[in-house]
């Protein structure tokens, strides 16, 4: 998932050739593959990934991977490929109950986004918007979700506000991450990579790349932040 995450970004990955490594990175076009334990080859790789002047289209190259291969409609095909599989053939592979739970939530989000554009919500493809969040329905067309987002449990999204008569444009960037049971009111503009803390209430914009918390919310500190709003370290 970390691997993924950096590719969305557009950042080249230096990785051990284990595991699934190999389907996300093909080296020298999304990033580098050393055997594991190899530490003069990780050198070399590193060296060269510094020094290399193509990191720019490395990484663009890597999000289109990642867009082709590890989206959620992507994913969800193949489950269904394998869940066919498997009721054709009768192979039974580990963590199956896991796989299925999976796959029909996926299903179930996918067809969550659907229902909420047929309102005339904005929501980009790639934006998660759990079941019991609760987004505007009186003004739907002012609301818009950025690319992979995450709108948590009980969080409220409004976009209008009875007492004023008031109809608004309320937007969320890219990458953010709205805390559960957090509420943005209307006419609010949030940038990309925010993360608006659990129980907070946002009554003013935010500016991109800051954490917030409290009611009314306030920026605790700068961050950065990947897929669905996590926090990156560096």
């Amino acid at each position: 998932m970390t691997m993924l995450e950096s590719l969305a970004m557009e950042v080249p990955v230096i990785a051990s050739d284990l595991g699934g490594a190999a389907e996300a990175i093909i080296p020298s076009k999304t990033g580098y593959l050393v055997n594991p334990g190899d530490i003069k080859a990780l050198a070399d790789v590193l060296r060269a990934c510094l020094s290399n002047p193509d990191n720019a289209k490395m990484g663009a190259q890597g999000r289109q991977r990642v867009q082709q291969l590890f989206t959620r409609k992507a994913m969800l095909r193949k489950y269904t490929e394998l869940l066919f599989d498997v009721a054709t053939t009768g192979r039974k592979p580990i963590n199956l109950a896991a796989t299925c739970r999976n796959t029909i939530r996926n299903v179930a989000m996918g067809l969550r986004i659907i229902y909420l554009r047929a309102w005339g919500h904005r929501i980009a493809d790639s934006a998660n918007v759990s079941f019991s969040a609760f987004l505007d329905k009186t003004n739907p067309k002012g609301i818009s979700i950025g690319r992979y987002t995450l709108i948590a449990r009980e969080a409220m999204i409004l976009s209008h506000d009875y007492t004023r008569t008031l109809h608004a444009e309320t937007s969320i960037g890219d990458y953010c991450l709205i805390g559960a049971r957090s509420i943005v009111l209307p006419g609010i503009s949030i940038g990309d990579h925010v993360v608006i803390g659990a129980g907070s209430v946002v009554t003013r914009d935010i500016p991109p790349n800051n954490l917030v918390a409290g009611n009314p919310a306030r920026v605790i500190r700068q961050i950065n932040t990947g897929v669905y709003g996590k926090i990156l370290t560096n």
